[in-house]
């Protein structure tokens, strides 16, 4: 088995890599074990206990999986388990061959094996919770299991006030569906999902989430409600209301919990899709009762003006729409409940839907007001063939109302789409217009180029920045036209009425105009270098360095060394007690 350095080294970052080959040779991996195709060894770290790490490799020597205990989640295998490796590859023996693990058990008596657990018990009392578990080789098949000792593990483990990289309760729960999944395999479906009940009944109680920086719990229940619906697709348990609903009854919970905690991912690839495949006729008004008992909470965060209120009592309503038609419900019924509520969005989806669209529009243009709204709304209606009607309610409201950025980019993106150059330099020319900016200058030009009339409009422009003294967006724009000396004459007019945003104006000026301004760039980056040298900051001093760099090539191209010595050396002089200004300077190569 031939585990080569580019194997090593591809699985890594340049960094992990890098590091791994320290640790390796200052001798940091210890107790190095072979057991067969397994590797396992410690790392002694910067952590009072040494991490742990264990490889696994298949017959021909490739890497088949790799672990280790420190809380390293930033793509490829972690310095600890590089440093494994590498002592592998240069020094396979160092590592002690042992028996596999399972023949090492299997080579032991009865008797051997309970004293070695009352020894491994003893030494991490931890492991008597896995000793009280239910096994299903232990009872009767379909016998009802005690689930107290789950509890007593999961309880444990949401106590703990865990620190980065604790994986405990992931553990904990991943352990424990380990068992359930083992009363599955044995055709035991009830206690298996008994295991289940526990432990989202336990993790999903109470209002406060446990901390879950990496998605690893979120991650591990998926795993449970994936089981929980594997366990509905048996046919002795789908055919029997009570065990169905209790089922159903904890999908349910998860979905809403998820919808009102918000942003954890917690069956976000299976709800509420596998529920509504699950669900009959007759298991609906129960779980009907629970949404609308947690939507009337929303519903009056919603019409106190609360957005996140306003979002979950729509994203129940469409849970609702959704048992409305498993259970067949009148579509009148439905709309009737919407429009009761004021959910206009959702009654102009479900309009849409039922193909009346003259409804749909008159509803859009009466009720829904906010921009984000209609832009969905036109989206939808261009989905369903309705393009050249969205494209009319949107050019409407932009008249109406006046301009409004996401319909503008709504509009903007439609004629594009349609090569419509006229539609699209009279909106870009509106956008110009409202929101005077160097991003609507540049694509009214573009466009106006397009019609062949930007010759005759960009004077009525600029003309009207200047009337209107809006002289930051005049210097960008002379700035992106390369016009340099239109671009100082209004910089130095918006630092007149601006001292502090003119100041940064007039940098960002002399820094593209160094080459051919260098008597207007020279002086303003002076003035900046030295005002970063106030700021009395490492940071600052570098960026001094960086402004004084700027100036040195400047004078250089002029042929003004002796200016540049003469300034360079005036600065060194009057900052001489500032050590850290002095060590930048010198690292910038400025003497």
């Amino acid at each position: 088995m031939a585990l080569t350095l580019e194997q090593i080294r591809s699985r890594a970052t340049a960094n992990s890599f890098q590091r791994g080959q320290s640790y390796y040779n200052s001798g940091s991996i210890v107790d190095a074990v072979r057991r067969g195709n397994e590797l396992t060894g410690s790392c002694e770290g910067s952590q009072y206990e040494p991490y742990r790490i264990r490889v696994t490799l298949t017959d021909d020597g490739d890497v088949l999986d790799a672990s280790c205990t420190c809380p390293y989640d930033w793509g490829g295998d972690c310095k600890h388990i590089v440093a494994l490796l590498l002592t592998f590859h240069h020094a396979p023996d160092t590592f002690a061959a042992r028996p596999p693990v399972d023949a090492a058990l299997a080579a032991r008596s009865k008797d051997d094996l309970i004293a070695l657990i009352h020894q491994m018990i003893a030494r991490y009392p931890d492991l008597q919770a896995l000793v009280d578990r239910p096994q299903p080789a232990q009872q009767p098949r379909q016998t009802p299991i005690n689930t107290e000792s789950f509890q007593r593990e999961l309880r444990h483990a949401l106590r703990r006030e865990p620190e980065w990289g604790d994986r405990t309760l992931v553990h904990t729960v991943s352990s424990i569906a380990t068992t359930g999944q083992q009363f599955a395999d044995a055709g035991d479906w009830r206690n298996a999902y008994a295991v289940y009940f526990t432990i989202l009944d336990e993790c999903l109680a109470g209002e406060d989430y446990p901390a879950d920086d990496e998605g690893e719990l979120a991650w591990a229940l998926n795993g449970v409600l994936e089981q929980l619906v594997a366990c509905l697709e048996q046919d002795d348990i789908a055919n029997d209301d009570t065990q169905r609903r209790a089922i159903l009854d904890r999908l349910v919970t998860a979905y809403l919990w998820e919808l009102r905690m918000g942003g954890y991912g917690l069956g976000e690839d299976i709800l509420p899709d596998a529920l509504l495949n699950h669900t009959r006729r007759d298991d609906l008004p129960p779980i009907r009762k629970r949404v609308q008992a947690l939507q009337q909470q929303y519903v009056r965060q919603r019409q106190a003006g609360m957005y996140f209120g306003q979002w979950i009592a729509e994203a129940l309503e469409r849970f609702l729409m959704q048992l409305d038609a498993l259970d067949e419900t009148d579509p009148e019924v439905t709309l009737q409940r919407l429009r009761d509520q004021g959910m206009h969005r959702l009654v102009f989806e479900r309009l849409l839907g039922m193909g009346r669209t003259d409804e749909a529009v008159a509803l859009l243009a009466d009720d829904l007001t906010e921009p984000h709204e209609r832009v969905t709304a036109f989206n939808l209606l261009a989905a369903a063939g309705h393009t050249d009607t969205a494209i009319r309610l949107a050019r409407a409201s932009l008249d109406a109302a006046g301009y409004e950025y996401r319909l503008g980019a709504w509009l903007d993106q439609q004629y594009q789409e349609r090569g419509d150059r006229e539609a699209l330099f009279a909106l870009r020319r509106q956008a110009m217009d409202h929101a005077p900016s160097e991003q609507h200058y540049r694509e009214l030009k573009e466009a106006a180029q397009a019609v062949g009339t930007w010759d005759q409009l960009r004077p009525d422009i600029l003309s009207k920045l200047e009337r209107d003294r809006r002289y930051d967006e005049l210097t960008r724009i002379y700035l992106q036209d390369e016009e340099w000396a239109a671009a100082w004459d209004a910089a130095e007019k918006a630092a007149s009425g601006n001292r502090w945003g003119g100041a940064r104006l007039l940098l960002e000026v002399a820094l593209k105009t160094l080459d051919t301004h260098p008597d207007k760039a020279i002086p303003v980056l002076i003035r900046h270098a030295r005002a970063s040298i106030d700021a009395r900051q490492r940071k600052h001093y570098a960026q001094a360095a960086a402004y004084l760099l700027r100036v040195r090539e400047a004078y250089r191209k002029q042929g003004q060394d002796s200016t540049w010595q003469t300034l360079i050396t005036g600065i060194r002089t009057e900052f001489r007690n500032l050590p850290a200004l002095q060590d930048e300077l010198h690292k910038a190569g400025l003497t």
